[in-house]
């Protein structure tokens, strides 16, 4: 999520912001250091001190990270924290909280020093020889292990010499790295493990575009063999450590979808089996991945048999239908020809996904009328077996009318499509109102609103008269439910014709709401809508709105500060 710094405060929580708040105004939040241009690091304070990143672009936080535990929403009380020290002089929240915990501070910056990290590092370069800087490498790799690490996983691309073996040994060293004493990868520690492994499938990924295939495979089977045992002993809540895997498994199919030569098919094919028969993956869904791509691998019929009775045994369990069919299409594409492959497709057509594929071939082979048979079986059977698929055949009817430059067709599956609420690949109405005759769109649309009304859908209505600007109808719409959200939204279309109408909605809103909401977020959200109210003109009603609700609410103390800021 990226968050504009003016008006951070609707794209985050109200609890984390106030908590952001708090340890902004208690001073826990040191100064930032600038490690380069629009990229800040802070020292926040908590019950340990955590380190926040934030990469500010056009005044927008385009990414952000902290490595507290927090794993409840996108944002921390951390962060928070920080973007509330860098508009503490825009919201004019002043620095006396932070002066009153100045021994606490650290990184404050000197007038006279370089603006930020990476000028103070290109100084320090630009007067150091090269050879003084290799001694620093060496004796800094013979002094700290987390150094050597990273210097090693950052350069590891440039020596395609290291075995499976070297990596494997390497990363047995992160790992134990990042063990505390109960032998566990805690999810703090995790992040950074998963950094440095990362930076070994950045080594792999430049083998790659290399064509060192040999080194980029070491690379990553090392990776996936020893992280999907670190997961085992690592918190993996965020996915890292499985995310590494996966990385791996990807950077090994692009080698497969690459001009390679047949050592490398084989190198390739020969550890794919050995992994599945030996189990390494077993209980992950890699187990069977890595039997997808031995089918993609496969060059003659004994080789695709074998993978194909991996698969039926897969399917014993009787949770992965069609992986079999799956598995022998891939299979057959690599070892068959186009008649045996559409044969076999069509004596299993009761699989989707296969009727998909003869039908794209029937179109490619301009024979639509078969392309269409084959669409209406399909939609057949999906309302037979009450299967929600519809739309995927629709949508297939719907491209050969296209095709066929059939209008009729057009509009006929166009309104299903716009009608279907899971259609959603193309913008439909544009696609009738092109199509549907000038003098019949008023009537065409009118029966649109009909059908979307008798399917309840109330917001596609609201959209239709937007799009043809009918605002009365609009308003008599929302005039049904005018809930402070809904009032929002469509003010933008509505404050023209209907401002008046609109403030008397918030104002109604605004009552109702803290009638049954009495936390200080709700009544910042109730202050958030009247100031919208004095955006439309409506400054002596709002006035005489704090002036009922300080009488009304005189015990809620939280409330009338809120409202002193309206």
């Amino acid at each position: 999520m990226q968050i504009p710094l003016n008006g951070f405060e609707d794209f985050i929580g109200e609890i984390i912001l106030e908590r952001g708040f708090n340890y902004f105004s208690k001073g826990r939040v040191a100064e930032p250091i600038e490690i380069d241009k629009g990229k800040y690091e802070f020292d926040v304070r908590g019950s340990d001190d955590y380190l926040v990143r934030l990469t500010v672009k056009d005044n927008v936080v385009v990414d952000y990270t902290c490595d507290c535990p927090y794993d409840m929403g996108s944002v921390c009380k951390h962060v928070a924290a920080a973007i509330f020290f860098l508009q503490k002089d825009v919201l004019d929240l002043g620095n006396k909280q932070i002066k009153e915990k100045k021994e606490k501070k650290i990184g404050v910056r000197n007038p006279n020093d370089p603006k930020n990290v990476t000028e103070q590092v290109n100084i320090i370069l630009g007067k150091l020889t090269l050879e003084d800087l290799k001694q620093f490498i060496r004796e800094k790799s013979k002094e700290h292990v987390s150094f050597r690490e990273t210097f090693l996983t950052s350069f590891a691309h440039l020596n395609d010499d290291y075995s499976k073996e070297y990596y494997v040994k390497h990363i047995k060293t992160i790992l134990r790295k990042g063990m505390g004493k109960s032998g566990f990868i805690d999810s703090s520690s995790t992040h950074y493990v998963t950094i440095s492994v990362n930076e070994l499938l950045n080594a792999a990924r430049i083998f790659l575009e290399k064509k060192r295939y040999k080194s980029c495979f070491s690379v990553c089977t090392a990776v996936m063999e020893e992280m999907v045992d670190a997961l085992q002993y690592a918190d993996d809540s965020y996915g890292n450590v499985s995310g590494c895997v996966s990385e791996a498994l990807e950077i090994l199919e692009e080698i497969i979808s690459s001009d390679m030569e047949e050592e490398i098919r084989l190198m390739l094919l020969n550890y794919f089996v050995s992994a599945y028969v030996n189990d390494v993956f077993e209980d992950w869904d890699w187990h069977t991945e890595i039997l997808v791509l031995s089918a993609m691998l496969v060059k003659n019929a004994e080789e695709g048999q074998r993978i194909i009775s991996f698969a039926q045994n897969e399917e014993k369990d009787g949770y992965m239908e069609n992986f079999t069919r799956d598995i022998t299409l891939q299979v057959y594409k690599n070892t068959k020809n186009d008649e045996e492959i559409n044969k076999f497709l069509e004596e299993n057509i009761s699989n989707p996904d296969f009727r998909r594929q003869l039908i794209n071939k029937a179109i490619d082979n301009k024979d639509f009328d078969k392309a269409v048979k084959l669409a209406k079986e399909g939609l057949k059977l999906c309302k037979r077996n009450s299967i929600y698929d519809s739309d995927l055949w629709n949508n297939m009817l719907f491209r050969i009318a296209e095709l066929q430059d059939d209008k009729e067709k057009v509009v006929e599956y166009a309104r299903i499509l716009f009608l279907d609420e899971y259609s959603r690949d193309k913008n439909y109405y544009d696609i009738l109102r092109k199509n549907v005759e000038a003098d019949k769109w008023k009537e065409f649309v009118e029966g649109l609103i009909v059908d979307l009304k008798k399917r309840k859908r109330n917001d596609e209505v609201k959209s239709v008269y937007i799009k043809e600007e009918w605002w009365d109808r609009l308003y008599e719409a929302l005039k049904k439910d005018p809930s402070l959200s809904e009032v929002q939204y469509y003010e933008k279309y509505l404050k023209t014709d209907f401002k008046d109408e609109i403030v008397s909605f918030y104002e109604a809103g605004i009552f109702k709401y803290l009638k049954g909401n009495a936390e200080r977020s709700h009544y910042r959200e109730a202050c958030r809508f009247m100031r919208r109210m004095v955006k439309l003109g409506a400054r002596e009603k709002v006035d005489l709105m704090i002036e009922k609700l300080r009488k009304e609410y005189a015990r809620r103390p939280a409330l009338l500060d809120e409202l002193n800021k309206v």
